[in-house]
């Protein structure tokens, strides 16, 4: 068995596409965010457009789970590129027309959440096919650092890019040509022949959640984080940008604190390559309270050269549970469940995050953004604990490696 994962064509394939459509992606967040806010001016607005983008990505999930399990995972992935870059390419026409019309902006980004919902379980996928066991947690770290290294570099250059042309449409163009870039890249992947699954949608369903179930780990970590990221999401997603805004010098800046949470992110991954705890969930579990960090600089209403070091430390630390999580899955969930029990992962980790974004959109003008950002610490912290007295997030332990053929 060779050591390292670049042996294996099937897993540079897929990183290359990983690599050019997450680059994109990370521009998208930026120009969108500052489009609404240049739009409309409003906080309940951007809470509006932004859970357009995760709402419908939640309700299709199981289902894009259960397709990804039963159909090729890699025409899946395809097909929800294709739709991606067509929706945001509309995203574009309109801005850049001057067709302000929220509510269509708000029914395009919801495409592309909904293409998403396809796109995520089938990534997650592939994984296992791609390298031997023993080089699972390797690869997870690979992609990680890849996608963390696009997380510093997009929103920086998205940011200046707005800064310097005042047109966010931009950055939301990159992110739709980079769609189309990535399906040449899928379309050469070839994976091993599946098994093909005789059981309908709902028994495939069924199966996943009995599955999901089976593990109380898994489940206990997911309504951790389905508390977390509502406190994570509100936060920095939505009133990070106001708080920009107001208080750093606006989009630069903004593009700026996102970049500086990816180098966290990036030096995490590094960090989790001879990080490698026996017990790595519990270790990453506790990890994830870092990410409190910047909402309480924020809070603080701390200087900007602060608030960059909290939101440095924040990405180490997430990192840590990240690699933790995805191996876990990988290591301890059958390969041919695997799509069908992430999509059941994220529907449970994320379901609460348009909650967030509608609430906290709101409720901001009621408590201020000082003490909105010190509930969202709360809803960080409090479930953490809670899932570290968890005797099964405790003690799960890696499993012993074994080599399969490329």
């Amino acid at each position: 068995m060779s050591a390292n994962v670049w042996a294996y064509k099937k897993f540079r394939l897929a990183y290359a596409a990983n690599l050019t459509s997450t680059l994109g992606s990370a521009f998208s967040p930026v120009g969108v965010s500052f489009a609404v806010i240049g739009i409309t001016g409003s906080t309940t607005y951007l809470g509006c457009v932004l859970a357009a983008g995760i709402t419908p990505r939640l309700i299709l999930l199981p289902v894009a789970g259960a397709v990804a399990d039963r159909y090729s995972r890699t025409h899946v992935m395809i097909a929800a590129s294709a739709l991606s870059a067509l929706a945001q390419g509309l995203v574009v026409l309109l801005i850049s027309t001057a067709v302000q019309q929220i509510w269509v902006l708000i029914a395009l980004v919801a495409v592309t959440g909904a293409a998403s919902a396809f796109f995520k379980p089938a990534a997650e996928g592939i994984l296992p096919l791609l390298v031997p066991p023993g080089l699972i947690r390797q690869a997870n770290v690979q992609f990680r650092i890849c996608t963390n290294a696009c997380v510093v570099l997009g929103p920086a250059v998205a940011g200046a890019l707005i800064g310097a042309t005042h047109r966010p449409e931009l950055a939301i163009l990159v992110d739709a040509l980079s769609f189309v870039a990535a399906i040449p890249l899928l379309s050469f992947l070839r994976l091993p022949p599946r098994q093909v699954l005789a059981t309908g949608v709902i028994g495939l369903l069924r199966g996943g959640w009995t599955e999901f179930w089976s593990h109380t780990w898994l489940w206990v970590v997911v309504l951790q984080s389905a508390v977390t990221n509502v406190g994570d999401s509100t936060a920095f997603r939505l009133l990070g940008p106001v708080v920009a805004q107001r208080l750093y010098g606006g989009a630069a800046t903004w593009g700026l604190l996102v970049s500086v949470q990816g180098i966290g992110y990036l030096l995490g991954g590094v960090v989790s390559i001879w990080f490698k705890p026996r017990r790595l969930l519990r270790a990453g579990v506790g990890c994830a309270a870092g990410v409190a960090l910047p909402g309480i600089a924020m809070a603080l209403s701390s200087p900007l050269p602060v608030l960059l070091a909290a939101d440095l430390m924040s990405g180490v630390l997430n990192e840590q549970y990240g690699v933790a999580w995805a191996t876990a899955l990988c290591q301890h969930v059958p390969e041919q469940l695997l799509s069908r029990v992430s999509s059941y992962d994220l529907l449970g980790s994320q379901m609460l995050i348009p909650v967030g974004y509608l609430v906290g959109g709101t409720v901001v003008g009621h408590l201020g953004i000082d003490a909105s950002l010190w509930w969202c610490v709360v809803l960080i912290l409090v479930p953490t604990v809670l899932a570290l007295l968890s005797r099964q997030v405790r003690i799960l332990e890696q499993p012993c490696a074994t080599a399969v053929s490329r």
